[in-house]
């Protein structure tokens, strides 16, 4: 990506919306891609005027949201842009809203502030009307992808993940562990201490607890990440060196 990223998110048909920035300038951008298809063209959002606390909200079928916020101090969105997916460019702007999901039907939900708290209404995702009568309750579809669950020092089977990796891969975690498996593949993400400095890592391993992967995805870390392995479709992906985004096929 052309800056740092600072969020993935996984829209239909395999695609990823990516939101990235360049602190010097506050420049920030958003690309559409999908990964798994090279030869699909990589699509750019016109953030001409987007305000640099602006940030990747969530996505429909058609178009992916940004929250804007008119203050920067304080951390609450109060604006709704949608852009396109396929062309980025903006299609509305929903003034006094947020995202709120996508409902079973695949409508977009969104929410606006009132005195007894926050009201939801359907939304048309290509023109940013809201219906005329609250939506209710509406539970969002199954996504297609998996967050790794991570456990902290303390926590049950923290001790049981840390002592593997020693055993099976040499190393010592210390701090967050995250982990998740597919087919006969384990996936980790863990953190050691290396010239004084934090240092985040990831692995593969197999069934026979061999070791496929292993690389430094981040250096130089004040403090733990918030995490950042995403499985969809048998492939794990996550972001190394900031600006880069990895796809490692489990399925092989």
């Amino acid at each position: 990506m052309p800056g740092q990223i600072w969020r993935a998110f996984p829209c239909e048909g395999g695609r990823w919306v990516i939101e990235w920035r360049i602190p010097e300038g506050k420049q920030l951008g958003f690309s559409v891609i999908d990964p798994l298809n090279p030869g699909a063209p990589v699509t750019e959002a016109a953030v001409d005027g987007i305000d640099w606390w602006s940030s990747l909200a969530g996505a429909g079928g058609n178009c992916f949201f940004v929250h804007g916020y008119r203050n920067a101090d304080i951390p609450e969105p109060t604006d709704l842009m949608a852009f396109d997916m396929r062309s980025g460019e903006m299609k509305w702007v929903l003034p006094g809203y947020r995202f709120e999901g996508i409902s079973e039907q695949k409508a977009l939900l969104v929410g606006k502030k009132d005195g007894g708290g926050i009201s939801v209404f359907e939304c048309n995702e290509l023109t940013g009307a809201p219906s005329a009568a609250p939506a209710g309750n509406r539970v969002n579809p199954a996504a297609d992808w998996l967050e790794a669950y991570r456990y902290n020092s303390g926590e049950e089977y923290y001790d049981f993940l840390a002592r593997f990796l020693e055993k099976n891969a040499g190393v010592s975690p210390v701090g967050a562990i995250e982990y998740l498996d597919y087919a006969d593949k384990m996936v980790f993400s863990f953190y050691l201490y290396e010239n004084n400095g934090l240092v985040q890592y990831v692995a593969v391993l197999d069934r026979f607890r061999k070791v496929e992967y292993l690389e430094a995805v981040e250096r130089d870390l004040e403090k733990e990440g918030k995490g950042g392995l995403v499985l969809r479709g048998g492939v794990i992906y996550f972001i190394k060196n900031k600006n880069n985004f990895v796809g490692i096929n489990l399925a092989v």
